[in-house]
């Protein structure tokens, strides 16, 4: 009798979903209020999948970036979130994962004055 590890049903949905509501503050109406994004383009990929892949460590590094109008948000060496905050819009950049070095990477997110870079401290 063979045994099958048994899912959560959530572990084969798109991760991120094309979906997604977030809490924003406004320094215009200085208060916290709800929007909405759509996701342009292909997800990161299931959520399964995703939380392989993230590198949870309890350092201090910097998650996100705001760069030209788009907000960056680095999760955990799984991907990169760019969320244009001015048309509700929200892309994933994905980013190169090495099995044999997903144990030792510290990946944090930067800003230059040309771009956005993914850093990581092995």
């Amino acid at each position: 009798m063979s045994q099958h590890k048994q899912h959560n049903p959530r572990d084969l949905m798109e991760c991120p979903p094309s979906l997604r509501t977030l809490n924003v503050f406004s320094s215009r109406t200085r208060q916290w209020q709800k929007k909405p994004f759509v996701r342009e383009a292909d997800a990161a990929g299931t959520f399964l999948h995703v939380s392989a892949t993230m590198h949870w460590t309890t350092e201090k590094k910097i998650l996100s970036v705001y760069w030209r109008g788009s907000l960056y948000v680095h999760f955990h060496g799984a991907f990169v979130m760019r969320l244009s905050l001015s048309d509700g819009k929200y892309r994933i950049i994905k980013t190169p994962t090495y099995i044999e070095e997903c144990k030792q990477a510290r990946p944090y997110i930067e800003k230059s004055e040309k771009w956005v870079v993914l850093c990581n401290n092995v």
